[in-house]
């Protein structure tokens, strides 16, 4: 995509920074749910960080929400919301991610934004999730400063066509994985979290049948010297 935006020198309004940043907007995925370790937690101090970072500068941010719990924190909270997609985390579909990229792009051509970033969790392991902050638009535009060699190709339609739908297609795309990525992030850490709460579990039981037994063996030693004491008395007296 950006090699032909390069090679053959096509502009784009999607690669082309607004001349000043006023308005910007974040779309923030957790999940809807609890019970998943450290999960929530690390996305929203990411982005208590993002808007620390822009606190002092006079860019206005709004947020989107996929997921209960991020929308929750930062509504109690007085931040200016847009949007709130309902129950999209529990049924992912390509279809909501096609439709907020869409909107996302309206915003930006009609300058309603200048930056939009998507900040999620990225799976990396079933033990580690990490927090990710990605500017979606606009797109590359560092990249496109480099010089590129015209591709050998003949475009049948004109590469400008192929461009248009080839960005249209990275936006909904990149907005589905980081969707996908969240949703299989807050998986991992609920498993995770779900077996070390087992571990844990088992440790205490473990622990509490020890004590339990103790106890008991505390009390039959004291009825048992109870007894001997008793009939030492008893003899003693006769």
């Amino acid at each position: 995509m950006f090699k032909i935006a390069q090679s053959h020198s096509i502009e784009h309004a999607l690669f082309e920074p607004h001349e000043s940043v006023k308005n910007i907007h974040l779309l923030l995925f957790t999940s809807d749910r609890g019970l998943c370790g450290g999960f929530n937690n690390n996305v929203i101090k990411k982005t208590s960080a993002f808007l620390e970072e822009y606190k002092s500068s006079e860019a206005n941010i709004a947020m989107s929400f996929f997921g209960k719990r991020g929308y929750e924190f930062f509504h109690k909270r007085n931040c200016q919301i847009k949007k709130y997609y309902k129950g999209v985390i529990n049924a992912p579909g390509f279809e909501c991610a096609a439709k907020v990229g869409k909107e996302l792009i309206d915003e930006f051509l009609n300058s309603q934004v200048d930056e939009v970033y998507l900040l999620f969790s990225e799976f990396r392991s079933t033990i580690s999730q990490v927090p990710v902050c990605q500017r979606l638009l606009p797109m590359a535009s560092d990249t496109l400063k480099q010089q590129a060699s015209e591709t050998p190709f003949i475009f049948e339609p004109s590469p400008k066509e192929i461009l248009d739908d080839l960005v249209i297609r990275s936006m909904k795309l990149t907005i589905f994985r980081s969707l996908l990525n969240s949703v299989t992030a807050e998986h991992a850490a609920r498993m995770t979290a779900m077996d070390s709460a087992a571990n844990n579990c088992e440790d205490l039981v473990d622990k509490m049948t020890l004590q339990r037994n103790k106890a008991r063996q505390a009390a039959i030693t004291k009825e048992l010297m109870e007894i001997v004491s008793g009939a030492e008395s008893l003899q003693k007296k006769r």
